[in-house]
């Protein structure tokens, strides 16, 4: 599912009171994480926030991407489109 880049901000913003606040932080840690790319590995997302990589798959889901990948390229469309800047 491609989402329009300006929606993304929107859709994870909307979930956020959902999330416990463990889950809020490594959102807010990962969205403000400047070096995000292709090549940014669920293990190295998990190692910086000292959660499982299985909790990062889970919390991409619970802000409804199919997962961490769908999550990551998403999140990086978005730090791309003028929305962001």
């Amino acid at each position: 599912m491609r989402l329009d880049p300006r929606a993304i901000g929107a859709q994870i913003r909307m979930r956020l009171p959902q999330l416990t606040p463990l889950e809020r932080k490594v959102v807010e840690s990962i969205t403000s994480k400047e070096d995000l790319s292709e090549q940014t590995s669920l293990k190295e997302i998990a190692t910086e926030n000292n959660v499982s990589e299985a909790m990062i798959v889970k919390l991409a889901k619970k802000l409804n991407f199919s997962g961490f990948r769908e999550f990551r390229t998403s999140l990086i469309h978005y730090n791309h489109s003028e929305v962001a800047n």
